[in-house]
C-alpha cells in the first residue's frame, strides 16, 4: 500500500517468492507447459524450504498491514479525536 499523499510504502502487499533459477534469453517455463506440463513443478520439500528463510518477515509484513488497514477503517470522527490528542 501507498500513501496518497507522497507514494511513499505504507505497508507491503502480497509476498511473491520465485522458485529455481531461470534462463533469461530462453523460454520461460511457463510457456513451455503446452509441451512440457512438469516444467513448473515444485515439490512440497522446495516450498516448505523457500518459505521458511521469508516466513517470519512474511508473516509480520502481513500483521502490520492489517493493523494499517484496521486503523484506516475506523471512523473518521474517531481518527479526528486521535489526530488531535497526538498534536
Amino acid at each position: 500500500m501507498l500513501s496518497k499523499t507522497n507514494g511513499s510504502l505504507m505497508a507491503y502487499g502480497t509476498p511473491v517468492v520465485i522458485f529455481d533459477d531461470y534462463s533469461h534469453g530462453e523460454k520461460a517455463p511457463w510457456k513451455r507447459l503446452d509441451t512440457d506440463p512438469h516444467a513448473t513443478i515444485v515439490s512440497v520439500a522446495q516450498i516448505e524450504e523457500v518459505l521458511s528463510q521469508y516466513l517470519q518477515s512474511i508473516l509480520g509484513r502481513a500483521r502490520q498491514r492489517e493493523a494499517l488497514i484496521g486503523e484506516l477503517l475506523k471512523p473518521e470522527d474517531d481518527l479526528q479525536s486521535r489526530t488531535r490528542s497526538q498534536d
